[in-house]
């Protein structure tokens, strides 16, 4: 058969004709792919960013889908796996802040563990005690006992944090704190003195009856010095605690009190700056000191310094839950 050359370009223009529009359908299709196959890439990346603005916001509760075997699908099963881990972390968080300072714990869960290596450090000890706690405990029920403690402690734990402290740890019926670390705090020793004197002015207004008829009452003491800071104990068990002469000095200079007061060594007396009266005692020997040391009760005389005592109390006792009633036998 032959073409004429008007058939023939007849031809090849509508061979090209076809070629074109099956190009188009080719290209057309492949976007419509491209598009479809980005989509379902991106949905679960975009999701899996969203989870990780939550899980970044505090947000534990989060657990996405894993669909399929992909890379994808990875990535979204490590997510869980992460937040999971992280859940697991902040619980573990949460049950140490009860035992432990905050501060304390933020340093163990965060840090590397370099700041929880030996070392020594100035710092201002305050301990505190209840007044005649063998006979109160002895006339009271126990229960009651845990309770009446554990509403004075709650109250002072609050104080001492209100002034920069931390609790280090109670002992029995005595409670101890460590001004000056793990916070920097210049002025530890004026700040460790106003959550003393603060904690008498709680005990003051708590007024708990003893089943002798009197109230209970704590006193305060207080030490500047060097200490040892560190973890001590054994590897099964170790407390991240202050140790030394100045611990020992703070908690005699302590039971040198009566209720409601608060004894310093002169030499932590000088470190308080304004504001505060000195009555001594006159020198007393205490063990692991060589020389009598001189010592004095405190007392709050400027008046911004009974301001921020006032104020600590009244933010102590706005926080606090309901005191027990009485601690009759």
């Amino acid at each position: 058969v032959r073409f004429s050359e008007k058939q023939w370009h007849e031809l090849v223009a509508a061979l090209v004709t076809r070629i074109l529009l099956a190009s188009m359908v080719v290209v057309l299709l492949s976007g419509i792919f491209v598009f479809w196959l980005a989509g379902r890439m991106s949905r679960p990346l975009e999701k899996l960013a969203e989870a990780a603005k939550r899980v970044a916001a505090g947000d534990y509760t989060v657990k996405l889908p894993v669909i399929g075997y992909n890379e994808i699908a990875d990535a979204t099963r490590q997510f869980n796996e992460m937040v999971k881990e992280l859940a697991h972390k902040e619980e573990l968080r949460n049950v140490f802040g009860r035992y432990l300072n905050p501060k304390l714990v933020s340093e163990v869960f965060d840090g590397d563990g370099r700041k929880l290596e030996g070392s020594q450090r100035e710092v201002t000890v305050l301990f505190a005690d209840m007044v005649g706690f063998t006979s109160f405990a002895e006339s009271t029920k126990t229960e009651q006992v845990i309770e009446v403690l554990n509403t004075y402690f709650g109250v002072f734990h609050r104080i001492i944090d209100h002034f920069g402290g931390h609790v280090d740890k109670y002992i029995g019926d005595a409670v101890m704190a460590v001004f000056n670390h793990p916070k920097d705090d210049k002025a530890h020793a004026r700040h460790a003195a106003m959550a003393a004197l603060a904690m008498a002015e709680a005990c003051h207004r708590l007024k708990q009856p003893r089943p002798d008829g009197g109230r209970i009452q704590f006193r305060m003491g207080l030490n500047c010095g060097e200490v040892i800071v560190g973890n001590i104990g054994a590897d099964e068990r170790l407390q991240y605690t202050v140790i030394g002469n100045a611990v020992n000095v703070a908690s005699r200079v302590c039971s040198l009190g009566d209720g409601g007061q608060v004894i310093v060594p002169l030499a932590t007396f000088e470190r308080m700056g304004a504001g505060f009266a000195f009555d001594s005692i006159g020198d007393r020997m205490i063990k692991g000191v060589r020389e009598p040391l001189p010592c004095g009760m405190i007392r709050a005389m400027a008046a911004d310094v009974r301001e921020q005592i006032e104020a600590a109390v009244n933010a102590a006792f706005k926080e606090q839950t309901p005191a027990p009633q009485g601690t009759d036998a």
